[in-house]
């Protein structure tokens, strides 16, 4: 048996070096693994790598108050954005589309909601922004009082994970 030891001079203590870096962990009320709401971006390039792109997120006028980092996984995998508040460079938050990353009651893009909605019940709730459509939900699961942020957030489509994001509320415009 081979047992071999990579050593990288320089790495900060505690810190797992993946040969791939991206996204990874449990998707969290106010976290990502161990990227949380408030970290700045320098914190997260340590533990995800740098993104696949970044984009600018503005509804209004003025300057832009997001800006996300958008992981791309190969082949049907999906995507994942980290969302940064411009004017702290802090995760305010995340949105997940893609199997890869799970919650702790395992709910995933693509499985059925049902499960979490048999565990949760009368937990979840509609968020206090936006509006379903006739044929998605939209259901928020808070870590404090039902229906306030941090959340996590599923978009569910025909009884289906579509989407599940993560974090504090941000207004994206004015």
């Amino acid at each position: 048996m081979v047992l071999a030891i990579c050593v990288v001079v320089g790495a900060p203590v505690g810190v797992v070096l993946r040969p791939d870096p991206s996204p990874y962990g449990v998707l969290g009320t106010s976290s990502v693994g161990p990227v949380t709401v408030g970290m700045d971006m320098q914190d997260v390039v340590t533990h995800f790598g740098q993104p696949d792109e970044k984009e600018t997120v503005n509804f209004g006028g003025g300057p832009a108050p997001q800006v996300d980092w958008i992981w791309y996984f190969s082949g049907e995998e999906g995507a994942f954005r980290l969302q940064f508040d411009t004017r702290r460079d802090a995760v305010t938050g995340y949105v997940s589309n893609t199997a890869r990353l799970a919650t702790r009651s395992r709910g995933t893009i693509g499985r059925s909601f049902s499960p979490i909605s048999q565990r949760y019940g009368d937990r979840l709730k509609p968020p206090p922004v936006g509006s379903p459509t006739e044929a998605s939900d939209v259901l928020m699961l808070s870590e404090n009082e039902p229906g306030t942020y941090p959340a996590l957030t599923f978009f569910v489509d025909n009884g289906y994970i579509e989407s599940i994001s993560g974090g504090v509320f941000q207004a994206a415009g004015e």
